[in-house]
């Protein structure tokens, strides 16, 4: 694994959460819908330190460029409902469904970090 890429989720999770975190493992997650996947791509999985609700963070890297600039660096916090990497997708998936469904689609409100 690329060690800048995890350094720039790390940094993504401390501007979020204000907490350090430890990467302890990354794993492939497949979403599809009527057969079709809507979403693929590897999670990562860190150990959050002193943050007040949640031990664990999934992240990841979305965009359409290969330069780092490019890309949006989204963190979820693993909270229940939120409790494994395909739960994240989901919940990020969900998310902007939602926002562009009720027409108020903003990217700054979901959470993630521009680094």
């Amino acid at each position: 694994m690329n060690t800048n890429y995890i350094e720039r989720l790390r940094k993504a999770i401390w501007d979020l959460y204000g907490c350090e975190s430890t990467h302890v493992g990354t794993t492939a997650v497949r979403e599809t819908f009527q057969g079709k996947a809507i979403w693929e791509g590897s999670v990562e999985t860190f150990l959050l330190t002193r943050h007040s609700s949640a031990q664990r963070c999934y992240a990841w890297a979305q965009g359409s460029g290969k330069d780092e600039v490019e890309k949006t660096y989204i963190a979820v916090l693993g909270i229940p409902p939120i409790n494994s990497p395909a739960d994240a997708v989901r919940s990020v998936i969900f998310a902007i469904h939602v926002e562009l469904r009720d027409g108020y689609a903003n990217p700054e409100k979901l959470q993630h970090s521009r680094t």
